[in-house]
């Protein structure tokens, strides 16, 4: 049985190692790319880009610290359904492959909401390429 047994451990392969080059962020880099929202003693990290329009009266909700507790995007969401606006865009509109319409944008800068590009419900990031229209100007007014 001891032959049997030895045999099987020389069939049996090594698991390879993972050998990624993944690095987590640090807060540095971190912060770069994600800013907070905060209204009702709650706060929630989103990508920047995923913030389409700010109205000035609003700008006040969005810091580079959290403040309060931290909630998830649903929730907040839910709870502030007063200034946010969720603009679905498809998978290509995030990679800026299909433009957003200068139109669109506009229409939602009449809500004086905080309008958050999401995907599937949830903030995502929009190339600066879908904001551009045939005439090649530049991105309309945003939040940067």
């Amino acid at each position: 049985m001891s032959k049997k047994v030895a045999e099987d451990k020389k069939k049996e392969t090594k698991l390879q190692t993972n050998k990624s080059t993944y690095k987590s962020l640090d807060n540095e880099a971190f912060n770069k790319l994600f800013i907070n929202l905060t209204s009702r003693g709650m706060w929630v990290d989103v990508p920047k880009n995923s913030i389409i329009y700010v109205p000035d009266g609003l700008k006040k909700h969005i810091s580079e610290k959290p403040t309060g507790k931290y909630a998830s995007w649903k929730k907040f969401l839910e709870q502030n359904r007063r200034i946010l606006h969720e603009l679905p865009v498809t998978h290509d509109q995030s990679y800026g492959r299909d433009k957003l319409s200068k139109e669109l944008i506009d229409s939602y800068k009449r809500l004086n909401k905080i309008v958050v590009a999401t995907y599937r419900k949830t903030p995502v990031t929009v190339a600066k390429k879908a904001y551009k229209d045939e005439k090649k100007t530049d991105k309309p007014t945003i939040y940067k």
